[in-house]
């Protein structure tokens, strides 16, 4: 036992010196911490004594220049005393006192009304607005009889025998010389003719090839739409070439289908637009 007991004690000390060789004891407050009590801050303690007697200071600087200043007045109540300290009455105090009840005292209470002193007129129940009753079956001969009339006969006859209405009442139509352009073409209509049928005149003269409703494109605007064909049919053809040399999955094959007839239609297009004359609609 005395020599398992050496072990323990020696083994412990072994174990505590390798740990202070990597783990060193860095002051008291590192000792403190690892012994479980918590090193008190002398500086955060410090900074709050510092705040607390600034305030201190502050306040006691305001109450001294508060102290010697005279309470703020308008300037039409400077001149005025306080009735609260002058000892004069004020309108409260001459205003008589009324002898209110005390808990408990009942000599002064005011006497109560026996049931049997109201009057009759009293005890009769507010009168409400209520809706009128529903007649009942034996009051219905109080009503008057009902009569058979056909009011649609009645009507018709009251229409017949109706004196006819007067020219006056009649709506009148809107005539030639009620408006003088009555029936007419409005001028914008008629200038906006006109100037189509000048600028198709003026086309013919100078392309008498040109089919009606048509005009010529202008050399700029055809060379511009056909680069633009052209830089479109590069692209497709592109994206053309980069498909896979055997399409197999749906999307594929209906993504090839798309792109061949996109290059068809660009290839017509620009057959189209290589003609010397392009005529397009107005």
């Amino acid at each position: 036992m005395a020599s398992m007991e050496a072990r323990r004690i020696a083994h412990k000390h072994t174990k505590s010196q390798v740990e202070n060789i990597f783990n060193p004891v860095l002051g008291i407050r590192d000792e403190m911490k690892r012994k479980g009590i918590q090193p008190k801050d002398h500086q955060k303690e410090n900074v709050l004594k510092m705040r607390e007697q600034q305030r201190t200071n502050r306040v006691k600087k305001q109450e001294e220049s508060l102290g010697d200043a005279e309470p703020w007045k308008m300037k039409r109540f400077q001149n005025v005393e306080s009735v609260l300290f002058s000892g004069q009455p004020s309108s409260n105090d001459q205003a008589p006192k009324k002898p209110f009840l005390k808990a408990g005292d009942r000599s002064k209470a005011p006497p109560t009304r026996s049931p049997s002193s109201t009057s009759e007129e009293e005890r009769k129940p507010t009168p409400r607005l209520i809706k009128p009753a529903v007649p009942k079956a034996t009051d219905l001969a109080q009503l008057a009889p009902r009569q058979d009339r056909n009011y649609i006969s009645n009507n018709a006859v009251e229409v017949i025998h109706q004196a006819p209405s007067t020219a006056s009442e009649t709506p009148r139509t809107a005539t030639v010389a009620d408006n003088p352009n009555f029936g007419k073409v409005p001028a914008y209509i008629q200038e906006r003719k006109k100037a189509k049928e000048e600028a198709l005149s003026r086309q013919r003269s100078i392309d008498p090839d040109c089919p009606a409703g048509m005009r010529l494109m202008p050399e700029e605007e055809r060379q511009e739409t056909l680069q633009v064909l052209e830089d479109t049919r590069e692209q497709v053809s592109k994206d053309l070439s980069r498909m896979p040399f055997v399409v197999e999955t749906p999307s594929a094959v209906k993504r090839k289908a798309a792109l061949e007839t996109k290059l068809k239609e660009i290839e017509d297009a620009i057959k189209l637009f290589s003609r010397k004359k392009v005529y397009v609609e107005l």
